[in-house]
Protein backbone atom coordinates (compact mmCIF):
# COMPACT_ATOMS: atom_id res chain seq x y z
CA UNK A 1 0.00 0.00 0.00
CA UNK A 2 3.46 2.40 0.32
CA UNK A 3 3.80 2.35 -2.78
CA UNK A 4 0.32 2.01 -4.21
CA UNK A 5 0.03 5.70 -5.89
CA UNK A 6 3.54 5.26 -7.89
CA UNK A 7 2.11 1.88 -8.87
CA UNK A 8 -1.11 3.66 -10.16
CA UNK A 9 0.42 6.57 -12.08
CA UNK A 10 2.95 4.06 -13.70
CA UNK A 11 0.15 1.61 -14.90
CA UNK A 12 -2.21 4.44 -15.94
CA UNK A 13 0.16 7.68 -16.34
CA UNK A 14 -2.66 9.32 -18.09
CA UNK A 15 -2.85 12.13 -21.08
CA UNK A 16 0.12 12.26 -22.89
CA UNK A 17 2.02 10.74 -26.05
CA UNK A 18 3.45 7.36 -25.79
CA UNK A 19 6.75 6.19 -27.34
CA UNK A 20 5.97 2.62 -26.76
CA UNK A 21 3.33 0.47 -29.41
CA UNK A 22 -0.05 1.80 -28.28
CA UNK A 23 -1.12 -2.07 -27.92
CA UNK A 24 1.39 -3.00 -25.30
CA UNK A 25 0.00 -0.24 -23.46
CA UNK A 26 -3.90 -0.90 -23.87
CA UNK A 27 -2.54 -5.13 -22.79
CA UNK A 28 -1.13 -3.37 -19.71
CA UNK A 29 -4.43 -1.40 -18.50
CA UNK A 30 -6.62 -4.67 -20.00
CA UNK A 31 -4.64 -7.22 -17.85
CA UNK A 32 -4.68 -5.08 -14.84
CA UNK A 33 -8.52 -4.80 -15.26
CA UNK A 34 -8.69 -8.42 -15.30
CA UNK A 35 -6.46 -8.87 -12.78
CA UNK A 36 -8.28 -7.12 -9.99
CA UNK A 37 -11.68 -8.18 -11.42
CA UNK A 38 -10.46 -11.87 -10.89
CA UNK A 39 -8.99 -10.70 -7.25
CA UNK A 40 -12.00 -9.25 -6.47
CA UNK A 41 -14.02 -12.44 -7.54
CA UNK A 42 -11.33 -14.76 -5.50
CA UNK A 43 -12.19 -12.20 -2.41
CA UNK A 44 -15.79 -13.13 -2.59
CA UNK A 45 -15.77 -16.72 -2.63
CA UNK A 46 -13.43 -16.85 0.17
CA UNK A 47 -15.99 -15.03 2.27
CA UNK A 48 -18.94 -17.40 0.74
CA UNK A 49 -16.58 -20.39 2.28
CA UNK A 50 -16.25 -19.04 5.58
CA UNK A 51 -19.55 -18.06 5.91
CA UNK A 52 -20.32 -21.81 6.54
CA UNK A 53 -18.07 -21.90 9.53
CA UNK A 54 -19.40 -18.79 11.08
CA UNK A 55 -22.86 -20.40 10.96
CA UNK A 56 -21.68 -23.29 12.91
CA UNK A 57 -20.35 -20.49 15.74
CA UNK A 58 -23.14 -18.63 15.68
CA UNK A 59 -25.26 -21.90 16.19
CA UNK A 60 -22.58 -22.94 19.32
CA UNK A 61 -23.34 -19.64 20.82
CA UNK A 62 -26.98 -19.41 20.54
CA UNK A 63 -27.28 -23.24 22.18
CA UNK A 64 -24.64 -21.97 25.31
CA UNK A 65 -26.84 -18.38 25.54
CA UNK A 66 -29.94 -20.13 25.71
CA UNK A 67 -28.25 -22.93 28.32
CA UNK A 68 -26.03 -20.39 30.17
CA UNK A 69 -25.72 -21.89 33.44
CA UNK A 70 -24.51 -18.53 35.54
CA UNK A 71 -24.18 -14.78 35.23
CA UNK A 72 -20.33 -14.79 34.10
CA UNK A 73 -21.15 -17.61 31.18
CA UNK A 74 -23.68 -15.47 29.86
CA UNK A 75 -21.21 -12.21 29.92
CA UNK A 76 -18.83 -14.56 27.81
CA UNK A 77 -21.15 -15.95 25.63
CA UNK A 78 -22.50 -11.99 24.86
CA UNK A 79 -18.78 -10.86 24.31
CA UNK A 80 -18.29 -13.78 22.06
CA UNK A 81 -21.59 -12.81 19.83
CA UNK A 82 -20.20 -9.16 20.37
CA UNK A 83 -16.53 -10.55 18.72
CA UNK A 84 -18.60 -12.39 15.97
CA UNK A 85 -20.66 -9.32 15.11
CA UNK A 86 -17.17 -6.99 15.06
CA UNK A 87 -15.78 -10.04 12.57
CA UNK A 88 -18.44 -9.62 10.14
CA UNK A 89 -18.13 -6.01 9.99
CA UNK A 90 -14.41 -6.52 9.30
CA UNK A 91 -15.28 -9.08 6.41
CA UNK A 92 -18.42 -6.74 5.12
CA UNK A 93 -15.62 -3.79 4.87
CA UNK A 94 -13.15 -5.77 3.14
CA UNK A 95 -15.56 -7.09 0.52
CA UNK A 96 -16.33 -3.18 -0.30
CA UNK A 97 -12.90 -2.24 -0.43
CA UNK A 98 -12.54 -5.54 -3.25
CA UNK A 99 -15.53 -4.00 -4.46
CA UNK A 100 -14.42 -0.54 -5.05
CA UNK A 101 -10.62 -1.28 -5.83
CA UNK A 102 -12.09 -3.49 -8.93
CA UNK A 103 -14.63 -0.45 -10.16
CA UNK A 104 -12.08 1.71 -9.88
CA UNK A 105 -9.54 -0.38 -11.67
CA UNK A 106 -11.87 -0.27 -14.69
CA UNK A 107 -12.81 2.85 -14.44
CA UNK A 108 -8.96 3.93 -14.81
CA UNK A 109 -8.53 1.74 -18.32
CA UNK A 110 -11.48 3.50 -19.64
CA UNK A 111 -9.63 6.83 -18.98
CA UNK A 112 -6.61 5.57 -19.98
CA UNK A 113 -7.51 4.43 -23.24
CA UNK A 114 -9.34 7.43 -23.95
CA UNK A 115 -7.10 9.97 -23.03
CA UNK A 116 -4.68 7.69 -25.01
CA UNK A 117 -6.35 7.88 -27.97
CA UNK A 118 -6.72 12.09 -27.76
CA UNK A 119 -2.90 12.04 -27.41
CA UNK A 120 -2.38 10.22 -30.41
CA UNK A 121 -4.70 11.76 -32.32
CA UNK A 122 -3.42 15.45 -31.27
CA UNK A 123 0.17 14.10 -32.14
CA UNK A 124 -0.40 12.96 -35.48
CA UNK A 125 -2.71 15.81 -36.04
CA UNK A 126 -2.48 18.24 -34.09
CA UNK A 127 0.93 20.29 -35.45
CA UNK A 128 -0.08 19.83 -39.01
CA UNK A 129 -2.53 22.12 -41.15
CA UNK A 130 -4.65 20.33 -43.40
CA UNK A 131 -4.08 21.77 -47.12
CA UNK A 132 -7.19 21.64 -49.45
CA UNK A 133 -8.32 23.80 -52.22
CA UNK A 134 -4.90 26.04 -50.96
CA UNK A 135 -7.23 27.29 -48.20
CA UNK A 136 -5.53 26.08 -44.36
CA UNK A 137 -7.51 23.79 -42.15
Amino acid sequence: MANLDAQFRNTFAGYGFRTQGYYQSYQKWSQTSLDTTLNSLKAAGLQGQQLQNQQTILSALRSQSTGAGGEVQAIEVGNQIAEQQVEQLMALRQLMLVDLESKQAYQAEQIQKEQAATAAGQQAFGKQHMVTDDKKY
